[in-house]
């Protein structure tokens, strides 16, 4: 991957960074979150849970190697103070230290790239650093959406590479429509990584060792228990993180719920967001945002797994 410094920037104020610094920096994440810690490189960085004892994510992290000993962690600000804590509690004497990394700024990037086939794991969360000349940062490449090449650029300078400013609202519309949804404080402690699809995209590693609520995850997997997963959704209505979302084949029990939402920035009135759904629910009948006749909500194609699952 090259850093697209051609590419679009633009600031993404609601993401901040964890600092995470020592010899065993990397073997206390493995032991944290849901994927191989171990083998984070500086050309690929990893997509991560961290859960509760019961398999919920209270945050997810994309994790990219900025320093032989130091790592970072992007992740939603929001999550960041609390999540900062309870990891600080598990450190004991391991090598290591948790620090909200104040002076790096996270931007997102897009690039057209006219691909027409699903991405898989070796081209998302591919990372790579400053070259010569260049920002001292890390480039980290997101899922594609629309047709659309994405990334983050985490830097440590307050200046950024010459590029054309992109449009925050266009950023959030193509972060829905990639189908990943990152953990917010609004769903902290909500779904475990199979319900918004991680298991997917590389987000869990079913071969490592133990981490909080791994046990619940890795049976949730083998005994194919998990019967909701994330779609993205298109409504003509004002929606808000947390709605939930009814069948018409069952109006008594919500069938699922908003995780992250966009409006569309050329066409006003329309809304996209990911939604948590019972797959039965997206079998047969329609959804709604109400009891009944609610509010019709449509589900966008390509469903609901785009990348290829983890090897």
């Amino acid at each position: 991957m090259s850093i697209p410094f051609s590419a679009a920037l633009c600031s993404l104020p609601d993401w901040a960074v964890l600092r995470v610094q020592g010899s065993d920096a990397a073997t206390f994440l493995h032991s944290q979150l849901s994927t191989d810690f171990k083998r984070l490189s500086a050309t690929q960085g990893r997509l991560g849970a961290y859960c509760n004892p019961q398999g919920r994510m209270l945050a997810s992290f994309i994790g990219v190697l900025a320093a032989p000993e130091e790592i970072w962690l992007a992740c939603p600000a929001d999550v960041l103070p609390s999540v900062q804590k309870r990891l600080s509690m598990f450190v004991l004497r391991a090598k290591v230290t948790l620090q909200a990394a104040s002076d790096v700024s996270v931007m997102g990037w897009v690039s057209p790239t006219g691909a027409a086939a699903p991405q898989d794991l070796a081209t998302i969360w591919a990372s790579q650093g400053p070259t010569a000349g260049q920002d001292d940062g890390v480039a980290v490449r997101l899922p594609d959406a629309l047709g659309q090449a994405r990334g983050l650029w985490l830097t440590r300078t307050p200046h950024t590479p010459e590029a054309q400013t992109l449009d925050p609202a266009l950023w959030a519309w193509l972060e829905v429509h990639s189908g990943v949804a990152p953990v917010t404080a609004a769903t902290s402690g909500l779904f475990v990584p199979q319900m918004l699809n991680y298991d997917q995209v590389g987000g869990v590693d079913f071969k490592k060792g133990c981490y909080p609520g791994q046990e619940i995850v890795a049976r949730t997997h083998y005994l194919g228990k998990v019967k909701r997963h994330a779609y993205v959704i298109e409504a003509e209505s004002p929606l808000h993180v947390g709605q939930p979302l009814f069948s018409s084949e069952d109006a008594a029990q919500p069938a699922g719920q908003i995780v992250r939402l966009a409006a569309d920035p050329e066409h006003s009135g329309r809304i996209a967001a990911i939604a948590e759904i019972k797959s039965a629910a997206t079998e047969g009948g329609s959804l709604h945002l109400d009891h009944g006749a609610g509010l019709k909500v449509r589900l966008v194609e390509p469903q609901p797994r785009p990348h290829q699952p983890q090897a």
